[in-house]
């Protein structure tokens, strides 16, 4: 008879079809990125350093794939009187689960406290509680008696001031209480989770937006929307009331077959009218005022940041977006001859004063400076925190930003292409074709962080470095030459009108 997993239940929480996949179908499963692989890599970090607030420990070291071994060798330390159990293992009523820390209350006594370990930040994070529940639930009913329940997660108040302070680092909460209650509404829910995966169908749920990316990204997806069209409701902007759930339950798929009855927003309106017309739609008054608060030389600006749960430097708190590269694209005059700037650190020491230093090298100090979105002007903001010897020159550049997101977000200018999204990976490749970010080896921000973490290994070859650089260079050039493109395509709409 099947097994089910703590990490199964909760996704059967999300989706049962996603536990019955799980179960049956695994290789139909996305393969784990990158991306994926390194918060699972984080959260061991994390837990092995939650483990040193509980010196002395016994580890259970039997991976996931044996957890039969694994709910022996917690017995067998238990019965020896271990105080502390790390990655202990238990099995109850075909559940299987591994507790991140297992404290006994008292020498001889067989009553234990548990705690839970998150690299996230939130203890009131309702897929936390039913995490910690369910552990609770399978312990109690192996023999196990838990006393208390404790979420322990990351204190984002934090602030290094030398040596990581590990007590300091992690914020304990005692969710006993809630924990209790929520127990107590488990047994039907687990019962129903063994029926699923005792059933020989495969569940029919189906998709949903929300249900597929909420609380975690279904592994499933792939598999789940292979008939769902790139243009569908489900690409219908700023969908907070999930107008789509309901449209596509209705049968309706299409964002061009949404009914004129249907109750939308201006913007979702003006999307399904150019989905139906296949015409864009051209504020062209719009664009001109928006382009007349550009002055010439313009700084098209772009940054790359990596955000360590861990702070690396002083003066800094967990997960804090710390700026390792800029791209600078610089033009004179419209149409005029672009220069072009970079920055790369190189990843062994703190990156923010030489990313300064270097950013007002080459910035001058008249005209537009260009982003897109406000995420340049939020690091610049903490910049002028973080260095305040340099606090008068970073604000004086935030005074000139002019956000070139605004057109696409107010759809001053809309194509069908964009399917609803005013990013500029959306739009960039519907309004300049010939460029994408398709071939780059790094085509978004998460995957440019990720690669920076490696450059900060000292022991990182050579020549893998080198590429590393590379392919950073090459993407976050590409952001500010995009912007330079975007700008000529508003002027051609404006010259057009």
């Amino acid at each position: 008879m099947k097994t089910i997993s703590k990490s199964r239940f909760i996704s059967g929480l999300q989706c049962e079809k996603m536990l019955w996949l799980d179960t049956y179908h695994r290789e139909l499963a996305e393969e784990t990125d990158d991306q994926t692989q390194f918060i699972f890599d984080q959260g061991h970090v994390i837990g092995e350093l939650a483990q040193t607030l509980f010196p002395g420990g016994a580890l259970i070291a039997e991976d996931h794939l044996h957890i039969a071994e694994a709910v022996e060798a917690t017995r067998k330390a238990a019965a020896k009187g271990a105080m502390v159990l790390y990655e202990a293992g238990a099995e109850h009523d075909r559940y299987r689960a591994r507790a991140d820390i297992l404290k006994r209350v008292a020498e001889g006594k067989d009553e234990w406290d548990m705690y839970e370990v998150k690299s996230g930040t939130h203890e009131d994070k309702e897929v936390y509680l039913n995490d910690l529940a369910v552990q609770k639930m399978i312990f109690d009913g192996a023999g196990y008696p838990i006393r208390k329940s404790f979420l322990v997660t990351i204190n984002t108040d934090y602030v290094r001031k030398g040596p990581i302070e590990i007590e300091k680092l992690f914020r304990i909460t005692d969710q006993t209480k809630i924990i209790n209650s929520i127990c107590k509404t488990l047994p039907p829910l687990m019962k129903r989770m063994l029926e699923v995966v005792d059933s020989p169908k495969e569940p029919q749920i189906p998709i949903s937006k929300w249900r597929c990316n909420s609380p975690y990204g279904c592994a499933f997806m792939d598999h789940c929307w292979k008939n769902i069209p790139d243009d569908s409701v489900f690409t219908l902007s700023n969908d907070r009331v999930r107008v789509a759930n309901a449209l596509f339950e209705q049968g309706i798929v299409k964002i061009a077959d949404i009914p004129d009855s249907t109750k939308l927003n201006p913007k979702q309106r003006r999307q399904v009218q150019t989905a139906r017309t296949g015409e864009p739609y051209i504020d062209q008054q719009r664009i001109r005022s928006f382009l007349n608060t550009l002055e010439y030389p313009l700084y098209y600006l772009d940054f790359e940041t990596y955000n360590p749960l861990i702070p690396p430097y002083d003066g800094l708190k967990p997960f804090q977006q710390i700026p390792f590269q800029f791209s600078l694209h610089i033009q004179e005059k419209a149409d005029g001859e672009l220069k072009h700037y970079e920055y790369l650190a190189d990843g062994q020491e703190d990156p923010r004063p030489p990313f300064m230093e270097a950013l007002q090298k080459y910035i001058g100090i008249k005209g537009s400076v260009v982003v897109y979105s406000a995420f340049e002007q939020s690091r610049l903001n903490k910049l002028a925190e973080w260095l305040p010897k340099k606090e008068a020159g970073i604000r004086s550049i935030i005074k000139r930003i002019r956000d070139l997101s605004v057109p696409f977000r107010n759809q001053d200018v809309y194509y069908p292409g964009f399917l609803g999204s005013y990013s500029i990976k959306a739009v960039l490749p519907v309004l300049v074709p010939d460029m994408s970010y398709e071939g780059l080896e790094i085509g978004e921000g998460g995957a440019a962080s990720l690669a920076y973490v490696k450059l900060t290994d000292p022991k990182l070859p050579k020549k893998e470095r080198e590429q590393i650089r590379k392919n950073l260079l090459e993407y976050c050039g590409q952001d500010t030459l995009a912007m330079v493109k975007l700008v000529e395509v508003l002027r051609k709409e404006v010259l057009n009108a």
